[in-house]
């Protein structure tokens, strides 16, 4: 191993000396053929390596920067990345309160429902618009599905009842996952008229709205809440009718926004609560991970784990490693979920493929795709190194980034998993798509973000975009209005208006930048720095990074979606 180290330590002094006195162009090429070939020959690198040394070949050889700090930072880099002593980092860390808010959803009671006391029919239960329906343990019952709230802890209901000479009262009880949380009456005057003794207090009227308090009930965004008729009158003293619309405002914690941090320097993922910004768990996964994804649920985490050529599945419940790895390509660094959540689309750098697997087993499924470019559409024989990968919102397209020459990307269309390609003339990396669907943004290594137009799969005007060197990481906020891309070669963001596509602003953050995420709100952003091992934050309404930076593993990529996407509200 010693040796190991010694000759790639002696490559890597190579690399320094042809920057320090440049040759021709066309000996370079050769130098770094072969020592690309050399380093991807180690036991422990594979096809990551290829893309190291091609990256620091495009940035630093082609673009003139023989003595540029860059250069230096790029062979800190391939040291870090031929490293053969990863160690594993362990934190343990309690789960803070996170802030308060709210969540108002719709009550759509299949109604109108009667709930009738009528004598010999008191055994019958149920609801509809018609029948005698009335018994104790009767109910009506709503499940609402992405709600934004990690917890809850208070219910405000507001509906209304319509009376059929109803006499005395029908005692109900409220319900959320189970849970009893509160009770209420309503009460006739067997004439018609009603009113509710609610929250604490007497609602006169058929309209009521009123709160109920209760310990927090934790639902991480799945909520049942349930209307159980727990007793009421004598048989043949009346109905009410519960027509069919109300609504509850749920308010309690915050969802728990997790990010989730590929550190591919100690093989591990930081797991940030972005509610408070600390570090609450450091997991395990496989060698050298890259790239993320988390499940439109926010039930499951994909990492791609470069080094091994698999892929690991997170537990977002339990925050552990589930299953055992999955096998994909070679050096796999990019991965997208389809927004059913039912597919996952893994890029292998190394072989030049796409790996699909199936979230319901696990397991890969098909053959790999093969992303290339034909040499019909590109021009001429190309080299095929995908990288980056995004779905569209309607889950019809996957869009593939290339590091390949001359310059393409890859576009899959899911119901068939047959491929064409765009000739973007760059090579790409980092892929996002609008929340609308419409446009594309792909990330460059050579200062520019490419737009796409779904719609023709073409380049139109005004669609090269200049940013900063080196563009990796790519991400477009919740309401379309703009996208952040990370420099990683002069460690800034830049800021793009997806109206006119121009640069709003580009940002300082940490050392090479690699990916970038937004929260569900769109309020923030955040960037992983592979060079400090830190996450910065960007506060998206003044376009300024918070002061305070998230110290996480060694050399953080966090390549792709890595905290959850925002959910879909009833």
């Amino acid at each position: 191993m010693e040796t190991q180290l010694t000759n790639r330590a002696q490559q890597l002094r190579q690399l320094g000396d042809i920057r320090r006195n440049p040759p021709r162009i066309g000996a370079v090429k050769q130098f770094f053929v072969s020592k690309t070939q050399d380093l991807v020959r180690g036991p422990r690198l594979g096809g990551g390596g290829l893309s190291v040394c091609l990256k620091f070949y495009r940035w630093n050889v082609l673009g003139g920067a023989y003595n540029s700090p860059w250069g230096q930072t790029m062979a800190l880099k391939v040291i870090r990345r031929l490293s053969l002593l990863p160690s594993l980092l362990a934190l343990v860390a309690v789960l803070s309160s996170s802030p308060a808010r709210a969540d108002t959803v719709t009550l759509s009671f299949p109604g109108p429902a009667t709930y009738w006391n009528g004598g010999n029919y008191d055994s019958a239960s149920g609801y509809g618009s018609t029948g005698y329906l009335w018994s104790t343990g009767a109910s009506l019952t709503e499940t609402f599905t992405g709600v934004g709230l990690y917890s809850v802890s208070s219910v405000q209901l507001s509906f209304s009842v319509q009376s059929a000479y109803l006499h005395s009262g029908e005692l109900w009880e409220t319900h959320l996952n189970g849970q009893l949380i509160g009770s209420f009456t309503i009460q006739g005057d067997g004439g018609g008229g009603v009113y509710c003794y609610c929250g604490g207090q007497y609602i006169s009227g058929n309209t009521y709205t009123f709160t109920d308090s209760f310990a927090p009930i934790v639902g991480n965004g799945t909520y049942t809440l349930e209307f159980l008729l727990a007793g009421g009158v004598a048989p043949g003293y009346g109905s009410i009718v519960f027509p069919d619309t109300g609504s509850a405002v749920l308010t309690g914690d915050a969802e728990a926004a997790l990010a989730y941090i590929t550190n591919s320097g100690d093989d591990t993922v930081s797991v940030i609560d972005t509610t408070n910004n600390t570090v609450v768990n450091t997991i395990p996964v496989g060698r050298k991970p890259f790239g993320v994804a988390v499940t439109p649920d926010d039930s499951k985490v994909y990492i791609a784990n470069s080094g091994d050529n698999t892929v690991s599945v997170i537990d977002t419940a339990t925050n552990t490693v589930t299953g055992s790895p999955i096998a994909v390509g070679t050096n796999p660094v990019g991965v997208a979920v389809t927004p059913d959540g039912k597919t996952v689309y893994v890029t292998n750098q190394g072989d030049g493929t796409v790996s699909v697997i199936n979230t319901a087993t696990n397991t890969v499924i098909g053959s790999a795709i093969d992303v290339g470019c034909p040499i019909a559409n590109c021009g001429r024989k190309t080299t095929n190194i995908p990288s980056g990968i995004a779905v569209t919102p309607d889950g019809s397209k996957v869009y593939v980034g290339n590091l390949g020459a001359p310059g393409y990307a890859s576009v899959i269309a899911t119901a068939s998993n047959t491929v064409t390609t765009i000739n973007t003339k760059k090579a790409t990396t980092g892929v996002a798509v609008t929340p609308n669907g419409s446009k594309v943004y792909l990330g460059s290594l050579n200062g520019a973000v490419l737009a796409i137009d779904v719609a023709t799969n073409s380049l139109g005007h005004g669609s090269t975009i200049g940013v900063g060197s080196g563009s990796e990481g790519v991400a477009v906020t919740p309401d379309g209005s703009k996208v952040y891309v990370a420099d990683s070669a002069v460690g800034t963001v830049s800021v793009i208006n997806t109206a006119t596509n121009k640069v709003i602003g580009s940002i300082n953050v940490g050392s090479d930048p690699q990916g970038v995420s937004v929260t569900s709100d769109g309020s923030k952003v955040y960037v992983a720095n592979e060079g400090n091992g830190t996450v910065s934050i960007i506060d998206t309404a003044t376009n300024t990074v918070e002061t305070s930076t998230i110290t996480v593993g060694k050399a953080p990529l966090a390549f792709g979606i890595f905290i959850p996407p925002p959910k879909p509200t009833k």
